[in-house]
């Protein structure tokens, strides 16, 4: 099931949903511990999301990121939707767990 960035909301799982990639950038968190920052777009709006190194789990960031991502492009993804605390904006953002790049053009 496809749902529009302004239409989601705290708590929404996102299961192979597919967005236009608007930026991304490796980031470090306060502790340290890096994460891949995206904004994910669509023709409603954009959220930012951010997906967790981990490499316990695996998920280990590429040096070569550039090669990997497209501005402009689509990637397909799962995740949910959080809410930053007050003091840092409140807004809402996606936790990813999974980012899947799509090759071909694909039509909302």
């Amino acid at each position: 099931m496809s749902i529009s960035v302004s239409e989601l909301a705290v708590g929404d799982v996102l299961y192979n949903n597919i967005f236009l990639l608007s930026d991304f950038s490796i980031k470090a968190g306060k502790l340290g511990s890096r994460y891949l920052s995206l904004k994910l777009s669509d023709r409603t709006g954009t959220i930012p999301s951010a997906l967790w190194e981990n490499k316990d789990l695996g998920i280990v960031f590429p040096e070569d990121l550039d090669s990997h991502f497209q501005i402009n492009g689509f990637v397909k993804v799962q995740g949910i939707v959080k809410q930053m605390p007050e003091d840092r904006g409140g807004r809402k953002y996606v936790q990813l767990n999974l980012v899947k790049v799509i090759d071909q053009e694909y039509e909302f």
